[in-house]
């Protein structure tokens, strides 16, 4: 299962925003903040509100933790 993938079903799970669902492929993908910021052309302030966010969401606390409750909540 590609992040793309993933992403989705998240979304259909929990209600993500577009530029979430955006953060979040680019997450998964293993994107820096750095990097996402400038693929989006937004901050990496904005990029890490988003991350905060998606943790939230999620109730994990790591980009590992993240990727690991998606992979196994994917089926």
């Amino acid at each position: 299962m590609d992040t793309r993938e993933l992403t989705e079903r998240a979304a259909q799970r929990i209600p993500l925003g577009p530029r979430e669902m955006e953060v979040l492929e680019k997450l998964l993908d293993g994107e820096t903040e750095r990097a996402i910021g400038r693929a989006l052309d937004i901050s990496t302030h904005t990029v890490h509100s988003h991350a905060r966010s998606l943790y939230l969401k999620f109730d994990v606390h790591s980009r590992l933790e993240l990727f690991r409750t998606l992979v196994l909540n994917s089926g």
